[in-house]
């Protein structure tokens, strides 16, 4: 590995570990904000920003704009290809022929020479009906992202960014079981030690509940409804991560089968999870929102907390 390709990782890894606080703590900071009777003296009368889906969407939206930057890049390349096509003009040598023949009488079949599997070279660009491949993994990725976002109101930020270290666990147990892959000896008791890690954050959430549970202005018989909230959240931060690992399982799935660029995956992924959040959003006002005004489902409501309180 060179000096380069290390760099260049260990800024991806950095960049995601920032990038993956950032994203928590602004979302739990939206989550906090007043958005109903803010006045009232008594702050657990106070409506907070709670709406998933609508969180959903937005990321979606966000994921969207790599789609626009891989058309751009795409299309600054192909100027610059043209470019220099028009000032170079190779120079035929007609000796090449005769080389490319004695090559050719040399090595009569390259089915004994070394061929990477699974290169760029190998794999078609992904192109018409199979670009709703990436639907499937922006489905888990929908799914997973709302389970977190409403398990985040019932946990702290910190519990909650723990929790979904158990990503690992379920993406090591589904590559084995639908890639084939083979964990070594070192992997596995990693994963036991994350194992033990989650649980052990897990049950202090349940057991201790939050410091401010009274600052709020709540009650000590409500101590069993935080412990109830805390598992309810645990359980929601815990279940979407399967999701999350199916959409990684499944993305490997892809990328080995066709050639995709990470700019172009995040877009379609991004669209298609788009398209499927606002085809879901009337469809779950209807059947839930309108026997539950003011809940997670409820769009209208949704939308005028977002348009009444743009801070």
């Amino acid at each position: 590995m060179t000096t380069s390709s290390t760099y260049h990782g260990v800024f991806l890894t950095a960049g995601m570990l920032l990038t993956g606080t950032l994203n928590t703590l602004l979302t739990k900071l939206q989550d906090k904000q007043c958005v109903g009777n803010c006045d009232d003296p008594d702050p657990s009368k106070h409506e907070r920003f709670e709406q998933p889906v609508w969180q959903t969407l937005n990321m979606f939206y966000g994921e969207m704009l790599c789609l626009a930057c891989f058309y751009l890049f795409s299309l600054r390349n192909n100027r610059n290809t043209v470019e220099n096509r028009d000032e170079y003009q190779p120079i035929i040598d007609e000796d090449d022929n005769e080389i490319n023949a004695q090559v050719a009488q040399d090595v009569p079949t390259t089915d004994a020479l070394p061929v990477a599997e699974g290169g760029p070279a190998e794999l078609k660009p992904i192109a018409g009906w199979a670009t709703l491949l990436m639907w499937i993994p922006a489905a888990c990725d929908l799914l997973g992202t709302t389970l977190m976002n409403v398990g985040l109101f019932f946990t702290t930020a910190s519990v909650y960014q723990m929790l979904r270290g158990a990503v690992v666990v379920f993406s090591g147990l589904f590559s084995v079981l639908f890639l084939g892959h083979r964990l070594e000896r070192f992997q596995v008791i990693s994963l036991l030690l994350v194992v033990l890690g989650v649980t052990i954050v897990g049950l202090s959430n349940v057991i201790s509940p939050a410091p401010h549970a009274f600052a709020s202005g709540e009650t000590p018989e409500s101590v069993d409804a935080n412990a109830w909230k805390a598992v309810v959240g645990v359980t929601m931060v815990l279940g979407a991560q399967i999701f999350t690992a199916t959409q990684f399982v499944v993305e490997e799935k892809i990328i080995h089968r066709y050639h995709l660029t990470p700019l172009r995956a995040v877009g379609l992924e991004g669209t298609f999870g788009a398209l499927s959040v606002m085809i879901a959003i009337p469809i779950l006002h209807l059947t839930i929102g309108r026997s539950h005004p003011g809940g997670y489902f409820d769009a209208p409501s949704g939308f005028r907390q977002i348009i009444d309180n743009p801070s």
